[in-house]
């Protein structure tokens, strides 16, 4: 109650020599994988969900990790508080994932109420998929009150990648289900997808952009 959580960074995933690369982290601000997480009037500012590493000449990569300011697949319970200009983890760069919900990603039980995310990006890819969901990526049980999602952009695909834009400015939620109720979704915007790569500019197509400004 009444906390700020800011600047904390998820490990990002190592160089393989010739190998499989390491795993991104998840959860810049707070991962929670058991039990439950109470958050009352708390700011989660700046934080950071690690990269996706890659092997020695990006032959193999690693996604991004996920949940910028949260990552939870747990009960999540989460009042009067403000995420900001948290951001998912960049894939890495032979083809991972770029991570989803830059402010916040549950498979869980999440119970959000009069709360505020804002200028929170998901994962941006080099060659692979942008993550989805700006503000909020949703693969579990989301309940949504009274709250607002504004100027939170989906995962981009890097400039030369000719890689997708994610999907969800706002709000992603691709299993489970999702309950808005009295809430503002209001300038966010799905991600821009990657130019042509240079290396054959006649012949290669730019990444379509993501679906879903809200």
């Amino acid at each position: 109650t009444n906390s700020t959580i800011s600047n904390n960074f998820a490990g990002s995933g190592g160089l393989g020599n010739q190998e499989v690369p390491g795993h991104a982290g998840n959860g810049g601000g707070i991962y929670s994988s058991k039990g439950s997480v109470t958050l009352t009037r708390t700011t989660l500012s700046g934080n950071s969900a690690g990269y996706g590493g890659a092997s020695e000449g990006d032959a193999i990569a690693t996604d991004g990790g996920s949940g910028g300011g949260i990552w939870s697949s747990a009960r999540l319970s989460v009042t009067g508080c403000t995420f900001s200009s948290n951001v998912a983890g960049n894939g890495g760069s032979g083809g991972g994932t770029g991570g989803n919900g830059g402010g916040l990603f549950t498979s869980g039980h999440a119970i959000i109420a009069t709360s505020t995310f804002t200028g929170n990006t998901a994962g941006v890819t080099y060659y692979g998929v942008a993550g989805n969901g700006g503000a909020i990526a949703n693969a579990g049980t989301l309940s949504l009150t009274k709250s607002t999602l504004s100027s939170n952009t989906a995962g981009a695909g890097a400039a030369g990648s000719g890689a997708p834009g994610g999907d969800g400015g706002g709000l992603s939620s691709t299993a489970g289900t999702a309950t808005l109720t009295g809430d503002t979704v209001s300038a966010n915007n799905a991600g821009n997808g990657g130019a042509a790569p240079a290396v054959d500019p006649g012949g290669a197509f730019g990444g379509p952009g993501g679906n879903g400004g809200g």
